[in-house]
Order: C-alpha cells, then structure tokens, then sequence
C-alpha cells in the first residue's frame, strides 16, 4: 500500500478535476468486470492457469484439439454427437453474452483466453 501523505503535491484538485478523474476510474473497473463476465479475480486467475496449460505452443490461442482436451478436463462430455450439439449450443450462448457486453469474439477458428 502507497502512503499518500508521502507522496509530493504537484497541485491541488478541484472538484470539478476530481469528479472527472474518479469518472474515468470508475470506467476502468466497469471494463475489467465486463471483461471478466462477472467472474472473481481469483477464478479468472484460476482459468487463465487451466488455459496457459492448455496453450502448447504459448501463442496465446487453443487450436481444436487444445480446447477440446481443457474442455473435457472441466467436465464437458464429448462422447456423442448430441454432447458436441450441446456444446457448440452453450458455446454460442457463450458468444452472445460476450458480443452483449461490448467484445468482439474472434471468429478466426481459434480460441483465446480474452
């Protein structure tokens, strides 16, 4: 934690400089709980994990088979067609919320953490 009476003042603030710089705080932490679907720090942090160990080659994306076996580690069944129906249905589910809430999916074929 940073001590802000140790902290030297350039200048004072006025309210007007305040409400505007708490504006853009408040801003920044709508984006990053939108960015994180609602999810705690510390589950996205666990996913990351789970998807960095996925990634074997590290470029930041899972190909088919990477996601398929992360998929299948998190108890997603993919023995039937019906199962891979109903994944592919949740995974556009999935998609949709995240087109609501401002991103942009890719639709290169490949899967990325963000």
């Amino acid at each position: 934690a940073v001590d802000l009476k140790s902290l030297p003042i350039a200048e004072q603030v006025g309210f007007e400089e305040f409400v505007r710089l708490e504006d853009a705080n408040r801003s920044i932490r709508v984006q990053e709980l939108r960015k994180r679907a609602g999810f705690a720090s510390s589950e996205v942090l666990r996913y990351r994990g789970l998807f960095d160990e996925h990634d074997s080659n590290s470029d930041g994306y899972l190909n088919t088979e990477e996601f398929s076996t992360l998929l299948i580690k998190l108890g997603f069944p993919l023995r039937t067609v019906g199962e891979q129906r109903d994944l592919v249905h949740e995974l556009e589910t999935a998609k949709q919320t995240v087109v609501e809430r401002g991103i942009e999916p890719d639709e290169d074929g490949k899967v990325s953490f963000w």
